[in-house]
C-alpha cells in the first residue's frame, strides 16, 4: 500500500520495511492463535475409550497429554461393559478405539455393533493411531492390511506427479545454475576430491541406480565400509557442513529426477547394503520399493536421521503412511513443509 501510494504517505523504503515486518508479525500471530483456537474448540470434549492392552494405547495417552490442544481425554478399558457405562456417564463425544485382538472375543463385536445406534464413533487401534500420529503402527498390521489398504493402480496420480517432477526440476536447474558452477569450483579447491559424489541406491522395484550429490565428506570417507550418515558427522568437510545445512548438496539429484530414478517426494532411497539387512530386521520393509524414492518425504519432515535399526523401524512407519496415502495434495504439502523447514531451522 505504501509503495502504491508512496507520494501521499511519504514513507521511506526502510520505514516501509519496518512497518511491513511489524504488520506481518501481528497478522501471523493472530492467524496462528485463531487456528489454534478453532482446532481446540473443534476437538474439545472428546473422550477416547481405548479397549486394548497394546503398548500403542500408552503411546496415544502420552501423545494426547503432550498435545492438550487436541482436547482429547483418554481412558483405557479392559472390559467391554465398562465402555457401556462410560457412554452413559459422558455427554461428550465418545470415540471407541479397539485393537483387532479384542474383536475376536465373545460378545465384543456384537456390543460395538449395538453402540453404533448411539452415534458412537468406533475405530480400530491402527486407524486411530495413524490419524493421530501420522504413521502406521507396524505391530498392528499384517499381510491382510496391505491387501486392503495399498492400491496398486495409481497411474493417473503418477502421471501427474511425473509432469510436476520434470517441470519443477527443469525450473530448479535454471534457477540454481549459478550455484552449480560455484560449487563445481569451490568443492575441489577446499578439499581433495571431485565435486560430485556418486553412490548406489535402491529405487522403485528394487532397481539399483546411481545417485548424484555435491561431495560433503572427505575423500575416501567410507574406506572401511558403508555406515549411516550422522547429523553431526566428523567426516564432513567445512564446505560440506554448509552444503548439508543449506541442502545444496542435494542439487545434483535434480538430474536423477529428470532421469526418472527419483521424484521430488517419496521415501529416501537407501543403499543396497542397508536395504539387504533392513529387509531381514523390519517386517514389510520391501514395500518401500513399491514407490519411486524422493528428494524429500513424509518421513523426512516427521522424523529425523535414522542411524540404528530401531530408528529405521520408526522411520519406516512414516514411509508406510505415505505409501498408503500418497496423493498430489499430500506431495504439495510435503514440499511446502520441507521448504519451511529449510528456511527456519
Amino acid at each position: 500500500m505504501f509503495y502504491v501510494f508512496g507520494d501521499f504517505f511519504k514513507v521511506a523504503p526502510k520505514a516501509n520495511l519496518i512497518i511491513f515486518a511489524f504488520l506481518f508479525f501481528i497478522l501471523d500471530s493472530t492467524w496462528r492463535l485463531c487456528i489454534a483456537k478453532i482446532l481446540s474448540s473443534r476437538n474439545n470434549n472428546k473422550t477416547i475409550a481405548i479397549f486394548s492392552s497394546s503398548p500403542l494405547a500408552h503411546d496415544i495417552i502420552n501423545h494426547c497429554q503432550q498435545h492438550p490442544q487436541l482436547g482429547y481425554s483418554v481412558e483405557i478399558h479392559t472390559n467391554i461393559n465398562t465402555i457401556k457405562s462410560t457412554i452413559l456417564e459422558h455427554k461428550d463425544k465418545i470415540i471407541i478405539v479397539v485393537d483387532n485382538a479384542y474383536l475376536t472375543e465373545s460378545g465384543v463385536a456384537k456390543t460395538l455393533y449395538e453402540l453404533l445406534a448411539r452415534h458412537v464413533e468406533i475405530s480400530t487401534l491402527a486407524e486411530f493411531y495413524e490419524e493421530l500420529m501420522g504413521c502406521i503402527p507396524l505391530s498392528e498390521i499384517k499381510e491382510e492390511w496391505f491387501i486392503q489398504e495399498i492400491k496398486s493402480d495409481k497411474s493417473f496420480y503418477e502421471s501427474i506427479k511425473r509432469i510436476i517432477d520434470v517441470t519443477l526440476a527443469l525450473c530448479a536447474m535454471i534457477v540454481f545454475s549459478p550455484f552449480f558452477v560455484l560449487f563445481f569450483i569451490l568443492i575441489p579447491t577446499t578439499s581433495s576430491g571431485p565435486a560430485i559424489y556418486k553412490q548406489k541406491r535402491v529405487g522403485r522395484d528394487e532397481k539399483v541406480f546411481t545417485v548424484y550429490k555435491f561431495r560433503s565428506m572427505q575423500k575416501n570417507a567410507e574406506k572401511d565400509g558403508a555406515v549411516w550418515a550422522q547429523s553431526n558427522d566428523l567426516r564432513t568437510t567445512k564446505m560440506g557442513n554448509f552444503l548439508r545445512k543449506t541442502h545444496f548438496d542435494e542439487l545434483p539429484q535434480l538430474v536423477n529426477i529428470l532421469r526418472g530414478d527419483m521424484s521430488f517426494v517419496g521415501p529416501r532411497p537407501e543403499r543396497p547394503e542397508f536395504v539387504a539387512s533392513l529387509k531381514q530386521d523390519i517386517p514389510h520393509y520391501f514395500m518401500r520399493q513399491t514407490v519411486t524414492p524422493g528428494l524429500t518425504g513424509w518421513a523426512q519432515i516427521m522424523f529425523r536421521y535414522a542411524n540404528t535399526v530401531n530408528e529405521q523401524r520408526e522411520k519406516f512407519k512414516y514411509d508406510l503412511y505415505y505409501i498408503k496415502n500418497c496423493s498430489t495434495w499430500l506431495d504439495i504439502g510435503i514440499i511446502i513443509k520441507t521448504t519451511k523447514l529449510i528456511f527456519t531451522k
